[in-house]
């Protein structure tokens, strides 16, 4: 019979894990990986339905194992909203698009001093005047 893999070790889970956070750890995972569903599924009830077996696998685990990174941890408790104003970048957006985009502003910045007309903006005509007959 072959050797039974620690459950925390496929789950990658600390022995200090609640039964809940080893049920969706396994969700999380196979759906992540779904070639290996099944091995989270047994390695989740392991955890879950034998406590004796639970105890062993936390007995021989190695001092020191913790399979999350606790300045990860640290950094999504911190920053668990959304980082972005969003309405500051769309304010950011119409300001770089009307003004950092200006034809004076682009034929400034591409075309050489000398070249460039005083009066760049020029009115636009509302309506194609008809050709006399």
């Amino acid at each position: 019979m072959a050797k039974e893999p620690n459950p925390y070790e496929v789950l990658e889970l600390s022995t200090r894990a609640s039964l809940e956070d080893a049920l969706s750890k396994s969700q999380l995972l196979a759906k992540e990986y779904p070639d290996r569903a099944a091995e989270f599924r047994r390695a989740a009830e392991a955890i879950r339905q034998h406590p004796v077996r639970r105890a062993v696998h936390q007995f021989w685990e190695p001092p020191g194992t913790n399979y999350e990174d606790e300045a990860v941890e640290a950094f999504c408790r911190r920053y668990a909203k959304n980082p972005f104003d969003r309405r500051w970048l769309r304010d950011r957006r119409r300001k770089f698009v009307s003004h950092d985009c200006a034809p004076e502003r682009i034929a400034r910045f591409v075309l050489p001093p000398c070249c460039v007309p005083p009066v760049f903006h020029q009115p636009r005509l509302r309506y194609v005047p008809e050709e006399p007959s």
